[in-house]
């Protein structure tokens, strides 16, 4: 299942906007979020005050079992601390794909493709090249 909260955005113009930011995506339930990211508007909000266009770059837990695609997606400005990241989603597969998950979950979590992805814009591009048969 998706997950969203509610958050207040701050716009540089000083208004603040209103919206559901994702905490963790389910592609196979959810693939218009899925096109969203194709599309770069995921996580893209306006501001009515003065037009101006925000995204959110945040942690994002994103999966998609019928792809077998487990990936953690964390803010782009995040890339010097790689290393912390890496034992972070090591430790968060283990925890979800192995010892808290049901047998069926469990038997596929060795054909999963494991990816830390820095930034929205670098999901989109590792999905456009997974559709293109291409790691």
């Amino acid at each position: 299942m998706s997950t969203f909260a509610p958050r207040t955005l701050a716009c540089p113009c000083g208004a603040r906007v209103s919206a559901d930011i994702a905490d963790g995506l389910h592609i196979s339930l959810r693939p218009d979020l899925r096109q969203q990211i194709l599309d770069g508007t995921f996580h893209v909000f306006s501001c009515a005050a003065c037009g101006g266009r925000m995204q959110v770059d945040k942690l994002l837990a994103y999966s998609d079992f019928p792809r077998r695609h487990w990936f953690t997606v964390v803010p782009e400005r995040d890339l010097a601390y790689r290393a912390s990241w890496a034992r972070f989603c090591d430790q968060r597969f283990r925890d979800t794909m192995i010892e808290r998950a049901a047998p069926l979950v469990r038997a596929w979590a060795p054909e999963m493709k494991r990816r830390l992805i820095f930034g929205l814009a670098s999901l989109r591009e590792k999905l456009m090249l997974f559709d293109e048969g291409l790691d």
